[in-house]
C-alpha cells in the first residue's frame, strides 16, 4: 500500500494515498471505493468482499509482459545490473485465486477486505532463489549490490522503474486472510522458481543448457475444477 509511514505494517483498514499512485494503481483504488459505495446502498440484496493482493508472482500460462514477469525475466537473462535495497511483499498467483474462491464461498466474508500476501522478501532473496535453481544450467545471475546511480547508468528500463523503491520495504499483515479464509501461503522460493521455469517454457527467456521441463502444478487443475463445479 503506497504512502504508508515507514515501518508500518499495513492491514485492511489502510488505503494507498491516491496522490502518489500511478494511474493504474489509482484506478484500482477508485474502482474499489465505488464498489463499496454501491454495496452500502444495496447491502440488503448483494454481497461484496475484496481481495487485496500484494505483488503477484507465480507460474504463467502465456507471455503478456506484466511487471513481475519482466522483472524475473531480466534477472534470468543477466540483463538486470544487480540487487537493489528493496523489500517486497510477494504472493503466489495460485494463492490469490484461492483467496478469491474462499472469499466468495465462505460465510461471513461479505463487507470485508482481505490482504492477500505471502511474505516479506528482500530483493536479494529473489536473486538467491534463481541462482540456486538456474546457475547450474548456464544462466548468469548478476547478484552484486548496486546503487541507484548504477541502476540509472545501466539504461535498463525494467530496472529503472524500481529506483523510487530503493530503501523502502513494503510490509502488510495477512492475519485476517489466514484466520478467516483459512489461507496457507505457498513458500516464496517455490513461487519464484516455478515462475522462472514457466517463463522459459513460454519462450520469454531463452532456454540454456539442460534446464529440465517442470510438470504443470497439479493444484492449478484442482482449483479450476473446484471453481467450475461450484
Amino acid at each position: 500500500m503506497m504512502g504508508q509511514p515507514e515501518g508500518k505494517v499495513a492491514n485492511e483498514e489502510d488505503w494507498s494515498k491516491e496522490e502518489i499512485c500511478p494511474p493504474f494503481a489509482k484506478a484500482k483504488i477508485r474502482a474499489e471505493k465505488a464498489a463499496w459505495e454501491f454495496y452500502e446502498q444495496n447491502k440488503d440484496g448483494i454481497e461484496v468482499s475484496a481481495v487485496l493482493p500484494s505483488l503477484i508472482c507465480g507460474p504463467i500460462f502465456a507471455s503478456y509482459g506484466n511487471t513481475t514477469e519482466t522483472l524475473i525475466a531480466e534477472i534470468l537473462k543477466g540483463s538486470f545490473p544487480g540487487i537493489m535495497g528493496i523489500g517486497f511483499s510477494l504472493v503466489d498467483i495460485r494463492d490469490v485465486a484461492e483467496a478469491h474462491f474462499q472469499a466468495m464461498f465462505k460465510e461471513g466474508t461479505s463487507g470485508k477486505r482481505y490482504v492477500c500476501s505471502g511474505s516479506l522478501t528482500p530483493f536479494g532473496d529473489i536473486f538467491k532463489y534463481l541462482k540456486e535453481e538456474f546457475e547450474q544450467y548456464g544462466c548468469e545471475i548478476n547478484d552484486k549490490q548496486v546503487t541507484a546511480q548504477e541502476v540509472v547508468a545501466s539504461g535498463n528500463p525494467v530496472t529503472q522503474r524500481n529506483v523510487p523503491m530503493i530503501g523502502k520495504v513494503m510490509r502488510v499483515s495477512n492475519e485476517r486472510s489466514k484466520k478467516e479464509l483459512g489461507m496457507s501461503y505457498i513458500p516464496i522460493d517455490k513461487t519464484i522458481k516455478e515462475m522462472a521455469h514457466s517463463l522459459i517454457k513460454q519462450g520469454v527467456v531463452e532456454k540454456k543448457g539442460k534446464v529440465p521441463e517442470v510438470q504443470e502444478v497439479q493444484e492449478k487443475k484442482s482449483f479450476l475444477r473446484r471453481v467450475l463445479c461450484s
